[in-house]
């Protein structure tokens, strides 16, 4: 016997096919369903996923699918783009501007990371996404598959999130799988609020005997005999295992079947999974095995072309080269790219070639991406798997990578920060700096304790002057949100003093230290520090452009005005900010939220006291983070700094298109130490008819108030 069925069926999983056809059902009728799916390598998450998908289409109901791989993790939103199918070349308006917006991040060299750098590109493209699925779902039925979570970027795993927010009340089903080791900390969150919110998860544990024997069955079209089954259960019930074996005992003509009943020969069979697969492969021809290996190194998926370009070989010569392992199930046709049937089956090849040799490969493979004009992500992750200490060229392309994926994932960006990092001397010049960029990365991704500790790490010992300033304002950032609004003040003043920080760094320092005197109940003094940052910003060329420091000083200006009474001036400036925010490219103005202050100004609500305790979160966190912040705030100084938002449950995001359209020219927090609703207690404040005579300043787009 030398061939098996194509696809054998499901067996022992009768529980489990029961609840994903009902997840499905439930998407029929209105209501999203959630259910995880988890369960070591080859255990059968993918065909259960599979099936579920199959039968979805089968029904006529909309399907957006897709599988993570290892080699692409720095992407961002590299799964849910290609599950959407949201690239620039689609006929389709929405999908082809969620590919244009995720190519902006892709496109062109990046300047270092800043105290005045945004992550505001990953806010619009999980809103672009949400968008599109939620349009999706008000047409029709929408099921949702992601497949090897444990691969995917952050960015996508909170896209996954944001989408189970958006779709609360729609008619949706979202079926995600992933392996439980090793544990992946932003997929635990995003599981855990998934389950919460009422989802259902899955573990699926090994075939019992009989689901053993059905699948044998089922494969080679007989019920198997008694050496045949002793042989399979070396597979620990397994089914990746027991297919492959299969396989290979047929590839061997070692299955035959008499009387309907088939049977296997004494043989010693390999002992496991690994080289099962490569006696498996051993069979094909030598110039078919050598494109396997060169192809493992690409990853899990890879495309004609970058097989050709890495191994320089013509597409039509791998084209009839890999026919055979298409064959033989050991390659599938994704679409536009080829992929290993199981990323176990990839790892066998991978790892059959030595340590040196893999290395070598990736190296070459890199060199030669980088040629073809490959994305940096691309080239970085093939460079550093061949790098050795001190070498300059993987630590400049993850450099690159890491600039270009800060603009829409922060977290992608602290990791590849941290892998330049890890492969440069102590003594090399400019460590301090990418370790600078990297505690901005991490405060842009909301880490805060881990932005906190690197900061401090760097400052508690001798390090780059022209670091200096910025690391303290990233400081002070972390313990803004930690609540020590005292000490974040402190480092805020010794920041701005420092002769090495670009005017435009300076006048944030001095905004946000105006910001913490309010917070001090110190008018005066926040008086003084947004007169300052105005004077930074009008000395520094990009002053125009930095959106987020003129809504922060426009914003406390108005708070002074409205602590000492003067509330029709806090409202015209409230109103300003909130015109300037909302004229600002892509609203980067509303990354401070400075739409709270209209309502409390213009309600005449009491005004807010002097805040001694956490600061709450804000548009800005909850853009950096990439988190959706659940209640309106109505205090001006309900901010906090960049990525410190909280994460509430995904049934907090507003359904309905037109409350979400609404919130995105407001204002968030979590409500936990803002509007308290106390009379001002300053004893700074002027109060009602006692204003003192108007200083008129101007600030770098020409607007002008009196602080």
């Amino acid at each position: 016997m030398g061939t098996l069925a194509p696809v054998p069926g499901i067996r022992g999983r009768e529980e489990e096919v029961a609840v994903l056809a009902d997840a499905v059902d439930r998407a029929v009728s209105g209501r999203l369903a959630v259910v995880l799916i988890d369960g070591e390598a080859g255990i059968g998450k993918t065909r259960l996923l599979e099936d579920a998908l199959e039968k979805a289409r089968g029904r006529g109901l909309q399907v957006a699918a897709a599988r993570a791989a290892e080699l692409e993790q720095t992407r961002p939103f590299g799964l849910v783009a290609a599950m959407f199918g949201g690239t620039r070349s689609s006929p389709d308006p929405r999908r082809a501007a969620i590919g244009q917006l995720l190519a902006t991040a892709d496109s062109g060299d990046r300047g270092p990371i800043t105290v005045t750098s945004d992550p505001g590109l990953q806010f619009q493209a999980v809103d672009a996404l949400a968008d599109l699925a939620e349009e999706l779902a008000l047409a029709g039925p929408l099921v949702i598959g992601a497949d090897d979570l444990h691969w995917a970027d952050p960015s996508s795993l909170l896209t996954l999130g944001a989408l189970a927010a958006r779709l609360a009340y729609l008619p949706a089903a979202i079926i995600g799988c992933f392996r439980p080791a090793p544990r992946v900390a932003d997929l635990e969150r995003l599981a855990g609020a998934l389950e919460a919110a009422g989802g259902r998860r899955l573990s699926l544990r090994e075939l019992d005997g009989q689901a053993v024997a059905d699948l044998v069955a089922d494969s080679v079209g007989a019920a198997p005999g008694r050496r045949l089954l002793a042989g399979m259960s070396g597979a620990a019930g397994n089914p990746l295992f027991v297919t492959e074996l299969l396989g290979a005992l047929a590839q061997e003509q070692m299955i035959t079947v008499s009387d309907g009943r088939a049977e296997v020969s004494d043989l010693t069979l390999p002992p496991t999974l690994r080289l099962t697969i490569l006696r498996r492969i051993s069979f094909l021809p030598d110039g078919t095995v050598q494109a396997l290996r060169f192809a493992s190194i690409l990853g899990s998926g890879f495309t004609l072309t970058d097989l050709a370009v890495v191994t320089g070989r013509s597409a039509i010569d791998l084209s009839m080269s890999l026919a055979e392992p298409i064959r033989a199930r050991v390659l599938q046709d994704d679409g536009a790219r080829l992929r290993f049937r199981h990323d176990l089956i990839r790892d066998a090849i991978y790892e059959d070639l030595p340590s040196s040799v893999r290395g070598a490969l990736h190296r070459e493979a890199g060199q030669r991406l980088a040629a073809a004009g490959a994305p940096a992500s691309q080239v970085a992750e093939h460079l550093a798997r061949g790098a050795g200490p001190e070498d300059t060229e993987a630590i400049g392309w993850l450099v690159r990578a890491a600039r270009q994926a800060a603009v829409a994932s922060p977290d992608v960006a602290a990791g590849l920060f941290s892998r330049a990092i890890g492969l440069m001397s102590p003594a090399d010049q400019g460590r301090d700096r990418l370790l600078a960029e990297r505690a901005g990365s991490l405060m842009q991704a909301g880490r805060v304790p881990l932005a906190l500790a690197a900061c401090r790490q760097l400052l508690d010992r001798p390090h780059d002057p022209g670091t200096d300033g910025q690391v303290r304002i990233y400081l002070a950032h972390a313990m803004l949100a930690q609540g020590q609004v005292r000490d974040a003040l402190g480092e805020l003043d010794r920041a701005s003093r420092s002769p090495s920080l670009p005017d435009a760094e300076r006048a944030a320092a001095h905004a946000w230290a105006g910001f913490a005197r309010i917070a001090l109940g110190d008018l005066d003094g926040a008086a003084a520090s947004e007169r300052a940052a105005v004077a930074a910003a009008a000395a520094s060329e990009g002053a125009a452009d930095d959106h987020v420091t003129t809504s922060i000083i426009m914003s406390t200006t108005a708070r002074i005005s409205e602590s000492r009474g003067h509330l029709a001036e806090a409202l015209e400036i409230a109103e300003e900010a909130v015109r300037r925010a909302d004229a600002s490219p892509s609203r980067l103005g509303h990354r401070f939220p400075v739409a709270g202050g209209c309502s409390s100004s213009s309600t005449g609500s009491p005004r807010p006291g002097p805040r001694s305790g956490r600061a709450c979160g804000s548009a800005r966190s909850s853009a950096s983070a990439g988190r959706w912040p659940p209640t309106r705030c109505t205090s001006l100084t309900s901010a906090s700094p960049p990525g410190s938002g909280t994460t509430p449950s995904p049934s907090s995001r507003p359904a309905s298109r037109s409350r979400r359209r609404s919130a995105r020219s407001t204002a968030w927090c979590t409500r936990t130490a803002c509007c308290p609703g106390s009379a001002c207690t300053a004893t700074t404040c002027t109060g009602p008819g006692r204003r003192p005579p108007p200083r008129t300043v101007t600030w770098p787009a020409g607007a002008t108030v009196t602080p």
